[in-house]
């Protein structure tokens, strides 16, 4: 099951896929990112001919390290490690295809030397598509980060929300079925009504399959009802994110 829709899916191949991009992702859920982003290195592998390179050796999404802490020598060796990870990717080769960073303790930070750093790796890395991104409540947060960048390199930006009440049905009742090949279908309205009480993303979607995979479930309504019960008795104790 897709989690992505036909626009970004459209955004993964041709020369399209080789433009750096900038990436505004909700802070909670899980919007369908590694999905996207996977299919942009596969794009990425096949419009620059990297063929003579496994795929694993032209995809890698790094977290850059945080903003300058009082501990100088940790500081560097955080920026040692992630600047020399890409080539270490590539089997100590210099890297090719798509890095993807993690900038989001920069929103607010734009003035931090460190970003200077980044910016000067990716001036001196034409060879690599990068897709920056961060987890921000409004994409108007990220707009001075993403001029910190677009005033050296050109940056496309884009927005993946959380999938809507509907997408995340589709996306729920195509894995139940992959699962339990005898569900008929009957429950799509409660799985609806569940996902429209609050946004949140296709994680959600993927542990109410483990809940129901543990109770048991053939198509009951009592074991889904059960289900969401457990699932938000989780939301109000502070787990709004059912990844891990």
């Amino acid at each position: 099951m897709s989690k992505i829709g036909q626009d970004l899916i459209a955004r993964c191949s041709g020369a399209a896929c080789c433009a750096n991009e900038f990436v505004v992702l909700p802070p909670d859920g899980d919007a369908g990112f590694e999905e996207y982003f996977g299919l942009k290195a596969d794009g990425v592998y096949d419009a620059r001919h990297l063929f003579v390179r496994k795929k694993e050796q032209t995809r890698l999404i790094l977290k850059y390290p945080s903003p300058s802490s009082e501990n100088p020598d940790n500081d560097l060796l955080l920026l040692h490690r992630f600047f020399t990870s890409p080539e270490a990717a590539a089997c100590n080769q210099p890297f090719e295809g798509c890095f993807g960073i993690d900038v989001t303790a920069y929103l607010r930070k734009t003035a931090d030397p460190r970003l200077d750093q980044l910016i000067s790796y990716i001036r001196t890395h034409s060879d690599i598509v990068f897709v920056l991104f961060a987890y921000a409540g409004d994409a108007k947060q990220a707009l001075p980060l993403l001029g910190a960048f677009d005033q050296y390199f050109p940056l496309q930006m884009l927005r993946i929300p959380l999938p809507d009440a509907e997408m995340l049905t589709v996306y729920t009742e195509g894995l139940i079925r992959e699962r339990f090949p005898e569900y008929n279908g009957s429950l799509r309205d409660d799985i609806k009504a569940f996902f429209t009480e609050e946004p949140t993303g296709y994680d959600t979607a993927e542990f109410l399959l483990r809940e129901l995979e543990e109770r048991g479930f053939r198509g009951e309504k009592e074991i889904l009802t059960n289900s969401i019960r457990y699932m938000k008795s989780c939301s109000k104790q502070g787990r709004s994110s059912f990844g891990y």
